[in-house]
Formats: C-alpha cells, sequence, structure tokens
C-alpha cells in the first residue's frame, strides 16, 4: 500500500485541477466505519491538510486531494483513533486505480441488468486465497478475482451466501466490499472533479 502511495505521489496531475502539482486525488475506504458513517469525515480530513474532500453519503468513502501530507496513512489512523476510539483499515487508491478497477469488472453486462447483484471487494494487497475452497462454496455466484478486487456476481443475493460469509477471512488480506452502484457513485465523484 505504501508502494501505491508513493506512486502516486510521483505523479502531478489531479483530476480536481491538472494545471496544479496535488497528487491525483485518492480514495479512501473505512470499512468499519461504513457501517455508522460520520458527517464530520469531510471536516476531519480538511484538518489534516487535504483538499476537495467529498464524501459518497456517509459511507466512509473519501475523494481528496492530497497536496504532499507526509504519512497520510498515520495520520489518518491517529485522527480516527482519538474520535472513535480504533482505526480500522484503510485502503488508498488513486483515480486511475480507481478507474482501472471498474473498467476490469467481468460482471458489466450483468450489472447493467441489476446492479444489486454485482460487489467489489477491494483490496489492500494482492490475495492469494484457496481458489478451490472458494470454487466449492460458490451456490449459483461467479467471481473473478485480481491483484487489487475480488468481483462477485451473487443472482440470489449476499444474505444466505456460504461464499460471501468466508469470503474476506479467505482472502487474508485489508479488503472493503462494495455494491456496483456505490462503486459507480465513487467513479462519477472522480470523473466530476476532472
Amino acid at each position: 500500500m505504501a508502494d501505491a502511495l508513493q506512486a502516486a505521489s510521483k505523479r502531478h496531475l489531479s483530476p480536481r485541477t491538472a494545471d496544479r502539482s496535488f497528487k491525483p486525488p485518492l480514495w479512501k475506504l473505512e470499512s468499519e466505519i461504513s457501517q455508522n458513517g460520520n458527517p464530520d469525515c469531510p471536516q476531519g480530513l480538511e484538518e489534516l491538510g487535504l483538499h476537495g474532500v467529498e464524501t459518497h453519503l456517509q459511507s466512509g468513502n473519501a475523494v481528496f486531494d492530497d497536496p504532499g501530507v507526509a504519512d497520510l496513512e498515520g495520520k489518518i489512523a491517529t485522527a480516527m483513533r482519538q474520535r472513535f476510539g480504533f482505526a480500522p483499515a484503510q485502503i488508498y487508491l488513486d483515480a486511475a486505480a480507481h478507474a482501472a478497477i471498474v473498467a476490469e469488472c467481468p460482471y458489466k453486462a450483468e450489472a447493467l441488468a441489476d446492479p444489486t447483484l454485482v460487489h467489489v471487494w477491494y483490496l489492500a494487497a494482492p490475495a492469494k486465497p484457496d481458489l478451490m475452497v472458494l470454487k466449492a462454496l460458490a451456490q449459483n455466484e461467479r467471481f473473478a478475482l485480481t491483484d487489487r478486487a475480488l468481483y462477485l456476481y451473487a443472482p440470489d443475493g449476499l444474505g444466505r451466501s456460504a461464499l460471501v460469509e468466508r469470503l474476506e477471512r479467505a482472502l487474508a488480506v485489508p479488503c472493503a466490499a462494495r455494491p456496483w452502484r456505490s462503486v459507480l457513485s465513487i467513479a462519477a465523484l472522480l470523473q466530476a472533479v476532472v
């Protein structure tokens, strides 16, 4: 994750302001916060020196410009620990990485027909699960794994899925799941700031 952050810091084009030398917006997923939301999230991120903070609902998803805040991940973790008493795993993606995840989704046709049936697990690092075990757990679901994401098409929903029940443990890397509509909403936020 640090390598991705360093790679992003070397690029000097921001979708929000291509003429200024900010890092590209990074997208932060706070998986445990997403259940409760936090209306103070934009203010808290701005207090750390980030610019143009926008959030998707109160989901823990934030899009922002980073002008080069030193130890950004550590500062956000510290701020969350102070405000909430814990610091959840965080996943940072620049706009290009997020666009690639959207583009690589093998279930776009299914999502077009019913977006509630497609989900994405964003991965903090490449996962090496036992694919045979996952395939055995899949009833009617189909999944595809890349280094950055696991895509799931669940035509019967997530509620009774044995695969979904064991998926995060099997992936064994920090991850955050989002339904396809949220994935597209984040993509729209990133596109809107270009």
